[in-house]
């Protein structure tokens, strides 16, 4: 399962990567997990990454605008 994490804080990328690495090692359920900083540049991976969960800053302000091109 690919997973994308979109914040422009590495800090809380990294954090939020440990959380789910932990919860996968001790579930016995993995994940590849890819890191974003900005909409920008999930929305040029999207296609080829094809994320089933996405965990997406709310505080990036256009991760709305972010969103729409994904609904075509």
């Amino acid at each position: 399962m690919n997973i994308a994490i979109v914040d422009d804080l590495n800090s809380e990328r990294e954090r939020l990567k440990k959380d789910i690495l932990d919860w996968s090692n001790e579930n016995q359920y993995f994940f590849t997990i890819t890191e974003f900083s900005s909409g920008e540049e999930f929305l040029a991976s999207f296609n080829e990454l094809k994320p089933e969960i996405v965990f997406m800053d709310i505080y990036i302000w256009m991760a709305l605008a972010v969103l729409k091109p994904l609904k075509k």
